[in-house]
C-alpha cells in the first residue's frame, strides 16, 4: 500500500511545477552530531510575499530533499500567531554529512504557493557524552528556551557545579507534550522545555546526591512540581530558572 505522505507530496510537485513562486537558498548551517541545534525561522517575510498579515494562515510544510518528511532526528515547531517558528533537532551519531531541507509555503486563504530550502553540513562531535541529565523548567516555553539563549546559564550551572566539567553541551531540547508530558491544566501557564545535558565525564558526588533527593520528591503522589526540597535550587532560582524536580533524572547511555 503506497503511503498517504508520498501520495500529498507527489501531488503538491505536481502542483508546485505549474504555480511556483521564489525560491530562496539559505548558507549552510553547521551543526554537530549528539549536540542539539535550533534554527529560528521568520514567516514574516514571506507574509509580505503572500500579502498575508495572518501568519496561521501559512501553512509550512518541511522536508529532507526528494523525501516527504523531515529526518526523523528535526522537528519543526510554530506556536499560532507567532511569526517565528523553529526547526530544532539532535543529529544522530552516525548523521553526518551535507543534508538540503525544502520548505514548501503555502497561503492557505488564497493557495500561492513558494519553496524556501534551509541546508545543513552536519559534522561528527569528536567527544561524545557518555552521560546525560535531564531537567524540565516550567516557567519556559521552548521558544523561550531558544530566544532567550537559556542553555548558557543551564551549561553555567552544569559546568561550574553539578558536573565541573567543561565538557558539557545540550544533547537534547523538547516540549514536555512531545516525551511523555501533558499540557498544563492552566492554560495561562507555560507548557514548560525538556533539557538533556551531555557529558564524557562520571556523574558526581553533586549530580548522583540530586537524584537521591529528587527520587524522594517523585515517591510523593501526585508528585508537586513546585516543590522546592532540592539542595540545589538556589543556583537555578539565582537565574530565574524554574525545575520540576519531579522529572530530574540522570541517564546512563542505554536510557531511553
Amino acid at each position: 500500500m503506497i503511503n498517504n505522505k508520498w501520495i500529498k507530496f507527489v501531488a503538491l510537485l505536481a502542483f508546485l511545477s505549474i504555480h511556483l513562486g521564489q525560491l530562496n537558498t539559505f548558507d549552510f548551517q553547521t551543526i554537530y552530531t549528539t549536540e542539539t541545534f535550533n534554527t529560528p525561522y521568520s514567516l514574516k517575510r514571506f507574509a509580505e510575499y503572500f500579502n498575508q498579515s495572518d501568519y496561521n494562515k501559512i501553512e509550512v510544510l518541511a522536508s529532507l530533499s526528494s523525501y516527504p518528511d523531515l529526518p526523523k532526528w528535526m522537528n519543526w515547531f510554530h506556536r499560532p500567531n507567532s511569526e517565528i517558528g523553529y526547526f530544532y533537532g539532535t543529529p544522530a551519531v552516525d548523521n553526518d554529512g551535507d543534508i538540503d531541507i525544502e520548505i514548501i509555503l503555502l497561503d492557505k486563504f488564497t493557495f500561492n504557493v513558494t519553496m524556501d530550502r534551509l541546508k545543513y553540513t552536519i559534522i561528527s562531535r569528536e567527544q561524545i557524552c557518555k552521560n546525560e541529565a535531564q531537567i524540565q523548567l516550567f516557567n519556559l516555553d521552548l521558544e523561550d528556551f531558544i530566544q532567550k539563549n537559556i542553555s548558557a546559564p543551564v551549561l553555567d550551572i552544569f559546568r561550574k557545579k553539578l558536573w565541573q566539567s567543561d565538557h558539557v553541551y545540550i544533547t537534547n531540547m523538547a516540549r514536555p507534550i512531545d516525551v511523555g508530558g501533558r499540557f498544563p491544566l492552566d492554560p495561562r501557564e507555560k507548557e514548560g522545555v525538556t533539557v538533556r545535558i551531555g557529558s564524557m565525564a562520571n556523574f558526581t558526588e553533586e549530580l548522583l546526591r540530586l537524584e537521591s533527593e529528587a527520587a524522594q520528591i517523585r515517591s510523593r503522589n501526585p508528585c508537586p512540581k513546585r516543590f522546592k526540597a532540592s539542595s540545589v535550587e538556589y543556583l537555578f532560582r539565582e537565574k530565574k530558572l524554574f525545575v520540576d524536580w519531579c522529572r530530574f533524572k540522570l541517564l546512563l547511555p542505554s536510557t531511553p
